[in-house]
């Protein structure tokens, strides 16, 4: 819902928290794909925002698979 509205800061939080709780990326994976209904534009910003958020987390030490 946050990546269909726009929200991409908030998005990249919730990503995060997602990813520290368990989360898969196969998980976050499918759940943007369901963005993508909104329309390509919020879905592809949806993607770019989770690659940040990521990326970021690897930087803190995070081992992500």
């Amino acid at each position: 819902m946050l990546a269909a509205l726009g929200r991409v800061n908030e998005l990249k939080i919730r990503v995060k928290g997602a990813i520290r709780n368990g989360c898969t990326l196969e998980e976050i994976k499918e759940a943007l794909i369901q963005a993508m209904i909104a329309g390509a534009p919020a879905g592809v910003e949806g993607f770019r925002t989770t690659k940040e958020a990521i990326e970021e987390l690897r930087r803190e030490g995070l081992d992500i698979k």
